[in-house]
């Protein structure tokens, strides 16, 4: 029988990633992107951070004295639901321009009880968050390594408790075909391997726990519209014939002033272990 190399066909997949990107993404996208994310977040009200926060509760990995460690929180999509219901969130975020919507978001829905660590994950030192955390998680970050066993290695390192990676399935309704019509042939992002984490943990000899979980975006067209051209910048030059397909597209698929789109996400969770160095 033949036995699949899991953390090689990550590393496959993440380079084929980088390969399709026309520009790689470095923080000064992300603060570009920071008010869309914002956006994406506060429009129906966290609804991806609390589904999330529903199925970590239910499963008793976290509670009202857990301290969190969140990699790459964004504008607090996470950090904001999980602040209302843990002790301490920590963060760590490389992008200013993620920090101040982060920080806006967070006034706005009286949370106080975040820490802000202004630095790339990798630029972290292991000593500065060994074993201080119950639940250490990451969403739609991972994707940025090659070497994806030693960074969930790291994750270990940070928890006493659980490790936990929220990693897109994919689009249920529309952006395939919107990125078929902008793009052609060229295949998607890979934004669906949660897969390989899985497996990758389980041949690592650990015990990881999934679960599915589904949430809707509802985003006004013209938003949305910037959000669709802010990402597909990455993959191809937008030209004015390509704008025009994104903006008829997301128009002609909005009702009441809204364009409503459904996803999918896998939560996967493991008990931290201590067999690295």
């Amino acid at each position: 029988m033949k036995i699949v190399d899991w953390e090689k066909l990550w590393e496959m997949s993440y380079l084929y990633n980088r390969n399709m990107e026309r520009k790689e993404p470095g923080i000064e996208y992300w603060d570009e992107r920071a008010d869309d994310y914002s956006d994406g977040a506060t429009s129906n009200d966290y609804e991806y951070g609390r589904r999330v926060l529903e199925v970590l509760t239910r499963y008793a990995l976290i509670d009202s004295n857990s301290n969190v460690l969140e990699i790459g929180p964004g504008p607090g999509t996470f950090a904001i639901p999980f602040g209302k219901k843990v002790k301490k969130v920590t963060v760590v975020e490389p992008s200013q321009g993620m920090i101040k919507y982060l920080k806006q978001n967070a006034e706005k829905e009286g949370v106080s009880n975040i820490e802000v660590i202004n630095k790339k994950w990798q630029d972290v030192n292991d000593s500065e968050v060994t074993k201080k955390f119950d639940l250490v998680i990451c969403s739609h970050v991972l994707w940025f390594f090659k070497d994806i066993w030693k960074q969930l290695e790291r994750m270990e390192k940070a928890s006493k408790g659980f490790c936990v990676v929220a990693q897109g399935t994919g689009w249920k309704k529309g952006m395939n075909d919107l990125w078929n019509m902008v793009l052609g042939d060229q295949k998607m992002h890979d934004w669906s391997n949660y897969t390989i984490i899985f497996n990758i943990l389980y041949n690592r000899k650990r015990l990881p726990s999934v679960r599915i979980i589904n949430y809707r975006i509802v985003r006004t067209p013209e938003k949305w519209i910037k959000s669709r051209e802010l990402c597909f910048d990455r993959y191809t030059k937008l030209t004015p014939d390509k704008k025009r397909m994104i903006r008829d597209y997301i128009l002609n698929n909005s009702e009441d002033g809204k364009f409503k789109t459904d996803a999918q996400a896998a939560v996967i969770w493991w008990h931290a272990q201590e067999d690295w160095g």
